[in-house]
């Protein structure tokens, strides 16, 4: 992925791409998985717990196997559209459709050569994703919630999971 055409502007658009890598996360309850945010340097800036980060397909029935791997690449997707739609109607701007494009690409490319997920499956996925959080951040009272989150991060530089569970699990209730 060109990461000079989808880099953050500042450092108020970092906080709403971290915000809405969280807010993906709570829109698949998987907020357990989170271990905080952070602005701080030398911090990693959104930390996940190892049960996430290690995912593992060591099932014993491959169907089974197959079905965690596309639910987690379908988490995936979502933490990564949900980082670009956040930064853009969070701020007021209009997708790009280039840049979802180039999204799209992007975790496609990452399931095929390192998740063992067919092409035809992870577009249809990162499609279905796409719509999903597209259609999601479409509602105003979201990106007045994601703005109001990015701005107590970008003052505190730090947020705990405990921080963002209160603020995001009464979202997806």
């Amino acid at each position: 992925m060109s990461k000079s055409k989808l880099k953050y502007s500042d450092s108020h658009d970092h906080c709403l791409g971290i915000v809405g890598m969280a807010i993906a996360l709570y829109a698949f309850d998987c907020g357990e998985y989170l271990v905080s945010l952070s602005l701080k340097e030398g911090q990693q800036d959104f930390v996940l717990t190892d049960d996430f980060v290690n995912f593992s397909s060591d099932f014993p029935d491959p169907s089974e196997a197959l079905q965690n791997q596309l639910g987690h690449f379908k988490v995936y997707c979502g933490m990564i559209f949900s980082n670009y739609f956040c930064r853009r109607y969070c701020a007021h701007r209009t997708p790009n459709i280039d840049d979802i494009q180039l999204i799209e690409k992007h975790v496609c490319n990452k399931a095929s050569t390192q998740m063992g997920i067919a092409e035809a499956d992870a577009h249809q996925i990162a499609q279905e994703v796409q719509h999903s959080f597209r259609h999601l951040y479409s509602d105003n009272s979201l990106c007045t919630d994601a703005r109001n989150l990015a701005n107590d991060l970008l003052s505190k530089e730090e947020m705990s999971q405990d921080e963002v569970n209160s603020r995001l699990s009464s979202i997806f209730e």
